[in-house]
Parts: structure tokens; sequence; C-alpha cells
């Protein structure tokens, strides 16, 4: 699908505040994590 790796982390790992992409990722798990009954802060 490309010519680059991808690289991920584990979100226990910690988030990086300064980071666009783990801001939008918090602000979703924050809305629809405990509509399924579910805590936005553990994996």
């Amino acid at each position: 699908m490309g010519d680059h790796p991808v690289t991920f982390r584990a979100w226990s790992q910690g988030y990086d505040p300064a980071d666009d992409l783990d801001r939008s990722i918090l602000a979703t798990r924050r809305e629809v994590f405990p509509l399924l009954g579910l805590d936005p802060y553990l994996d």
C-alpha cells in the first residue's frame, strides 16, 4: 500500500497532547466509548 512502513504504539503507552491525531483519537474515545459502556482511558 506504500513505500513507508506503518508504525504504531499502544494507547496504554500514553498519548502526546501536542499531536493532532492523538487529540482527535482521545476526543472520539471520550464521546463514543461511554455510550458502549467502555472507559475511554483504558485499552
